[in-house]
Parts: C-alpha cells; structure tokens; sequence
C-alpha cells in the first residue's frame, strides 16, 4: 500500500506498473490469494495482475482486516457484529463465515483478530489482547485458549508459523502446536517484540529496546533466535537502533532499521553479516530469495520499495 492506494511495483526495474482503488483507512497491506490481492476498508475489494478489479464489496463488513489466504478463502480480523475472524471468498468477495472463538474477551467491543497465519490445519488467528484460536478452512474452531502466555505483553502480537508449529509473540514468545493449541514452550522477552518469523526450525524474533520493562536488556533493540520445536534460545544480536520485524533474503536473517539501515545476520550464530543503507526508516519486515530482496520503507510521507541485490 501507498499514499492510500493499492500499487504493483515491477521488480525487475521498481517502475509503478499501475495503481488502483483508494484505501484511506485500510490497517494491512494486500493479501494474495492466486491471482488476485485483497485489500479492505470501508470496502474490499480485489485486483488482478493487470490492475483491473475483480470484485468490490461495500457492505456491512466493515473493519475487514486480512491476514491470511487459505483454500480459496482470505481470511482476517474482524470487529463487527461480536465476529472476531471473518473469511471472503477470493473469488467474489463474499462472506464464507464469520466466527467470534469461545475464549476471546468480548469486553470492549474489541472482538478483532489482530493477526492470523495460514497452517496445516486451516489457520490460526490472535486476539488483539493474547488469546488464540484455531479454526479450519469452513469456520469450524477446532481450539481455543487463553492461557496467559504474553503476561507481560502490550496486546498486539505478531504470528509466524510452518506446518505444524505456530510461534506467537509480544512481551513474550510461546510456541504452539497448530492442530491442537497445546502450548510447547515460552519464553520471557526482555523488551516488546516488533514481529517475528519462522524459518528452517528456529523462530527469529525482532526487539525493541525503548520500551521500560522489569527485565529489559538495556539495548536500543535486537534480535533473538529460539529452536522451534524447544524455545531454546540459539543465538541473541543486540543492535543500535529498534529493529523492525524481520524476515529473510539474500541467504540471511534480514532486519529494518529506523535509522534507515537493513542488517543481514547469520542464520546460525546471529553473527552480523553484512549493513546496507537504504535512506529511510524500514516499517515492514523483508521479503526475498537468496539473489534478491525487497522492503518497505517511509520516504516523503509515501511508501516506497526498495530492492537489494547479491
């Protein structure tokens, strides 16, 4: 997303191929579901490669925020009407089911799912305040729990998973098993996670470092890597500056930097491989192959991608 519109940029040049729709208070970027990105506000709607819609819907499914994509369905928070996780059909934009899991807080009216991922099972989604749900592919929740795992937590936590592991975090990272929600293992944050993922058995979580807590590092912020099927931690990087979610590219751990800097890290050790500069603070986590790797960052009031080569 920028300057409140949906934007494809080429990768192979960074030259705007077309821009489509106006989103004014659209809260997540695009959700890709085959061939078409998903997008909502007020209103949902969906592109196709070329730019032409394939559907609007402007109805009662305000609040619509999409996470996930999974059998045709994406699937997002939802704060209307007590429905905490609400799934569209790709294909028309039509409600397929909306759902309000039997352990969330109600208290509020804040019912939304803050973030959700796509699993083996079907998807699992986060309440804004912690809890979790699981919930198959036709709305059926298959679990639900509320076990206090981010007790030191500010709300707001982010997913990663693989097939069969889900890894939440906030003030706290816990590791769950996707098919029932038993909790495997969690561990304690020194300071609020900006974000986290999931790649090759360890989860990589991103740290702040300006938020006051009883047991904060005293770093500007960093990284730290756990085993996936354990919570043992492998490896922790402190670093200068608060890191942005992270994400991997160029063979590396990648993470943004509000001093306008990416800072490559090794996959085994955290070791500090490598620091590009790319002119503006990074608010999005990386994405990329081995050769190539693209990020958002804020310039000018608007988003713009930048790209990185090997």
């Amino acid at each position: 997303m920028g300057e409140h519109n949906l934007v494809a940029i080429d990768i192979a040049d960074g030259d705007r191929v077309w821009t489509a729709g106006r989103f004014d208070h659209a809260t997540s970027g695009p959700v890709v579901d085959g061939a078409v990105a998903v997008v909502a506000d007020e209103r949902r709607a969906a592109y196709r490669p070329d730019g032409t819609a394939a559907w609007t819907v402007d109805d009662d499914d305000r609040g619509f925020r999409p996470h996930a994509a999974i059998d045709g369905r994406v699937v997002g928070g939802y704060n209307r009407a007590n429905a905490g996780v609400l799934a569209v059909d790709a294909a028309t934009g039509r409600r397929r089911w909306a759902v309000t899991p039997d352990e969330w807080p109600t208290a509020g009216g804040n019912y939304a799912a803050f973030d959700a991922v796509a699993t083996g099972e079907g998807i699992v989604a986060a309440h804004f305040d912690g809890p979790l749900a699981g919930i198959d592919a036709i709305g059926d929740v298959l679990w639900s729990i509320d076990d206090d795992w981010d007790t030191h937590g500010p709300g707001r936590p982010s997913l990663a998973a693989d097939v069969s592991t889900v890894v939440a975090a906030s003030g706290a990272v816990a590791g769950f098993d996707a098919a029932t929600g038993e909790r495997r293992w969690r561990r304690v944050l020194p300071d609020f996670a900006t974000g986290v993922t999931v790649a090759n058995g360890v989860a990589v979580v991103s740290v702040e470092g300006d938020t006051p807590k009883v047991d904060s590092w005293d770093e500007p912020g960093g990284v730290i890597a756990y085993d996936l099927a354990t919570g043992a931690e492998r490896w922790r990087t402190p670093l200068d500056a608060p890191a942005a979610a992270p994400g991997t590219g160029l063979g590396s751990v990648v993470v943004g930097m509000e001093a306008g800097t990416l800072v490559g890290l090794d996959r085994e050790d955290g070791a500090v491989e490598w620091r590009r500069p790319v002119g503006d603070a990074v608010h999005t986590p990386p994405v990329g192959g081995s050769d190539q790797l693209f990020v958002g960052v804020r310039r000018d009031g608007t988003v713009a991608v930048v790209r990185l080569d090997r």
